[in-house]
């Protein structure tokens, strides 16, 4: 799954949060499920989708 990592830390700058314990996974979660969101919606783009 490296390249969910990939997006999520070049379109939502996920290395650059510094959260700890559960909350890393927690929002790890939740930006995957974000983008998935984007996806299901018909976005061929997150970038696109995540400025609209």
């Amino acid at each position: 799954m490296e390249s969910w990592h990939w997006i999520r830390d070049t379109q939502l700058h996920e290395d650059a949060h510094r959260y700890r314990g559960n909350g890393a996974g927690t929002m790890a979660t939740l930006r995957t499920a974000a983008l998935n969101l984007l996806r299901l919606a018909g976005f061929q783009s997150i970038r696109a989708g995540y400025r609209r």
